[in-house]
C-alpha cells in the first residue's frame, strides 16, 4: 500500500520530505541555540529585504529562530544573552538600550543654567594603561550622548573637535594622524606631517586658507658632556619640537625648529639626566590676528610669539627668558595648556599650576600690551574648592562670554562651564581615573547614514527602545507596527525625549503585530530612514508564524497543475 502511496502520490512525497527537513532543522537549531544564543535573542532582529525573496531556504532563516525560541530554558537563556548585550552599564547615570555596555560614565554635577550654544565634544581614556573602553563623543546639556564613535581597544584619541570648515577631527593613536569626519561621520581624509616626522597629538589647526598647522616631538641624539649641563651623558636622548604649516596639497610651506630658538637650559622643572629629556614639550599653536603664532611651551613654562615668514621668535612670556611684567598675578603660570587669542586682543591660557604651592589649576585671561610688555591679568577662574589637574586641560572663550575649563587630569569634575562673574552654569564628571584631553563647546549638524537603531524588552511590559547616533536634526520617531514584513501601520509618533525613546506597547498592539520599526522625522517634518525591524514573539505571532511556514510549505511542494 505505501509502495502505491509513493508511487501515486509525488506531492505528498515531497511534504513528507519537506516535514522531515524541517523537523531535522528544528532540532539542530534548538541545539545550536541552547548552546551559545549569542545572535537569537527573543526580541528578533530581521532583515527588512526578506519578505521581498521568493527562497525557502530564506524563509527558513526567518522563521526557523523563532521556533526555537519556544522553550522556557531557551528563553531564559536568549534574555540573559540580551542584556548582556544592551543592559547599560551600573555606572551610568542614565540607562541606555541602544548604546553598547563600555560607553562611559557621564555624571552632571551641575545642570545647565545659562550655558551658551552648542554641543560638547571630547574624547575619553585612562591613564596610566590600556583603556578598554575609549570613545569619540558629542554630548548636550543633559549629558546625554548625541554622537559616540567606539576606539579599537587599547588605543586613544584626542583634539577631538569641529574645525572651521566644518569638518571633525581627531588624532587617532591607532594610526598616528588626524582623522577628518564629514557631517555623515564618514572618514574621508587625514592630516599627518611631513618630510619623514611623526605627527604630534596636541593639535590640529585649520586655516582660512585650508593650510593646517601641527607640530612634531623631534627625537635626537645630543652630546650633553660639554659641561653645560652636570653629569651630561655622551649620547642622551633629547626632544625637540617641529612646527608646520602645510598646504592644500598637504606639503610643508613652513618649518620652525625648537632646536634653532631654544637652549636646552631653557627647560624648568625637567630632570636633564632623565631618558629621554623632553625639554619643550609644545602643546598648543594658535593663528594669531597679524597672522604670526602662538606657541604654548609646556615644559618652557612659556608662551611664544613666533614671526611666521621668518621664523624669529617675536617675544617670550612666562619661563626662564620672560620679557614681560606681570600684573595682578603674583603665581606665574606653570606647565599651561591652550593659549588662544581672543576677539578683544587678550589672550586665555589654562595654568595647571604643576609645581607651584598649593597645587592648584585655573583658567587664565592676560591682557598684553606688546610694546610695554606687561601682561595684566584681568581675569582667573577657580574650582571651589581648588582642583588640581596635573596635566591636560584647556580654556575656551564662548560666545555668551562663557568660558569653559576642561580641567584635564582631574576627573571630579572634569569640565566647567563658567559665566563672566565667576557662578557655575554647568559642570560635568567623568569616571574616576578617565579623562579627555580637551574639551570643546561647538555648533554641530550630524546627518548619519547608518540606519537608527531599535531593541525591543520583554522582560516585563515590551517596551520598544530606539535612537540614531550623531542625527543632531531629529524631533520625533513613527512607530509602525505589522503583521508581516514590512511593517507599514502606523502605532504611534512620539517626540524624541533625548538620545533615546521609547514606546511602551499596549496589549491590543501585542495581539495584532509581530513586528516594529520606527521611522525619525526631522524638524522640516520629513521622514528620515527606517530602523532595523525587530520580532516580538507572542503566543498570537507564533500562531501566524508557524501558519505562514505551513502555508509555504504546501504551496512550495504542491504538483504544478
Amino acid at each position: 500500500m505505501w509502495r502505491q502511496v509513493l508511487r501515486d502520490r509525488p506531492g505528498f512525497v515531497a511534504l513528507l520530505v519537506a516535514v522531515g527537513c524541517v523537523l531535522a532543522v528544528c532540532v539542530a537549531h534548538v541545539i545550536q541555540v541552547s548552546g551559545s544564543l549569542t545572535q537569537n535573542l527573543v526580541s528578533q532582529s530581521v532583515d527588512d529585504s526578506s519578505p521581498t525573496r521568493d527562497d525557502q531556504e530564506i524563509y527558513f532563516t526567518i522563521y526557523l529562530p523563532l521556533i526555537s525560541l519556544q522553550t522556557a530554558a531557551v528563553t531564559q537563556t536568549a534574555q540573559a544573552a540580551y542584556v548582556e548585550t544592551y543592559l547599560p552599564p551600573q555606572a551610568t547615570t542614565i540607562a541606555y538600550y541602544t548604546i553598547p555596555i563600555t560607553f562611559p560614565k557621564i555624571t552632571v554635577t551641575i545642570p545647565a543654567n545659562g550655558v551658551d550654544f552648542g554641543y560638547l565634544f571630547l574624547s575619553n581614556f585612562q591613564a596610566g594603561g590600556c583603556t578598554l573602553n575609549a570613545y569619540l563623543m558629542i554630548l548636550d546639556n543633559q549629558g546625554e550622548p548625541v554622537f559616540y564613535h567606539s576606539l579599537p581597544p587599547c588605543t586613544s584619541a584626542a583634539d577631538f573637535k569641529r574645525q572651521p570648515n566644518g569638518m571633525l577631527t581627531y588624532w587617532s593613536s591607532a594610526a598616528n594622524v588626524f582623522q577628518v569626519m564629514d557631517n555623515t561621520y564618514a572618514e574621508i581624509d587625514t592630516y599627518q606631517a611631513g618630510n619623514g616626522y611623526a605627527t604630534d597629538l596636541h593639535e590640529l589647526q585649520l586655516l582660512p586658507n585650508q593650510h593646517a598647522l601641527l607640530m612634531s616631538y623631534d627625537q635626537q641624539v645630543v652630546d650633553n658632556t660639554s659641561g653645560i649641563i652636570p653629569n651630561g651623558r655622551l649620547t642622551a636622548t633629547v626632544i625637540g619640537l617641529v612646527i608646520q604649516e602645510l598646504n592644500v596639497d598637504k606639503q610643508v610651506v613652513f618649518a620652525w625648529r625648537s632646536w634653532d630658538h631654544f637652549p636646552l637650559l631653557d627647560t624648568q622643572d625637567i630632570y636633564l639626566q632623565s631618558e629621554p629629556v623632553d625639554y619643550v614639550h609644545g602643546n598648543a599653536l594658535a593663528l594669531d590676528f597679524d597672522g604670526n603664532l602662538l606657541l604654548s611651551s609646556r615644559h618652557l613654562n612659556e608662551i611664544t610669539k613666533i614671526d611666521r615668514q621668518t621664523g624669529t621668535v617675536i617675544w617670550r612670556l612666562g619661563g626662564k627668558q620672560n620679557q614681560f611684567q606681570f600684573v595682578n598675578d603674583e603665581r606665574p603660570f606653570s606647565h599651561q595648556h591652550d593659549v588662544r587669542r581672543l576677539p578683544n586682543g587678550n589672550i586665555t591660557i589654562y595654568d595647571n599650576g604643576n609645581t607651584l604651592e598649593p597645587p592648584y589649576s585655573r583658567a587664565l585671561e592676560y591682557q598684553l600690551d606688546e610694546q610695554s610688555m606687561i601682561a595684566t591679568m584681568v581675569r582667573e577662574y577657580r574650582n571651589t574648592p581648588d582642583t588640581f589637574g596635573v596635566a591636560l586641560g584647556s580654556s575656551q572663550r564662548l560666545p555668551n562670554g562663557n568660558t569653559l575649563v576642561g580641567w584635564g587630569a582631574s576627573s571630579n569634575p572634569s569640565f566647567t562651564e563658567f559665566r563672566p562673574d565667576g557662578t557655575k552654569a554647568f559642570e560635568l564628571a567623568l569616571s574616576e581615573g578617565e579623562y579627555s584631553y580637551r574639551v570643546f563647546r561647538l555648533p554641530w549638524q550630524g546627518y548619519p547614514t547608518t540606519p537608527p537603531t531599535l531593541v525591543v524588552i520583554t522582560e516585563t511590559t515590551p517596551t520598544l527602545y530606539y535612537s540614531w547616533n550623531g542625527a543632531t536634526e531629529i524631533v520625533g520617531y513613527r512607530v509602525y507596527g505589522g503583521v508581516t514584513l514590512p511593517p507599514d501601520t502606523l502605532l504611534d509618533t512620539s517626540f524624541k525625549t533625548g538620545f533615546e525613546t521609547n514606546t511602551v506597547l499596549p496589549p491590543a498592539a501585542l495581539n495584532q503585530f509581530c513586528y516594529y520599526r520606527v521611522m525619525p522625522i526631522d524638524k522640516q517634518g520629513r521622514e528620515t530612514r527606517y530602523s532595523n525591524t525587530v520580532f516580538i514573539n507572542s503566543p498570537e505571532c507564533w500562531r501566524l508564524s508557524t501558519q505562514r511556514m505551513r502555508t509555504k510549505l504546501f504551496t512550495r511542494t504542491r504538483s504544478p497543475s
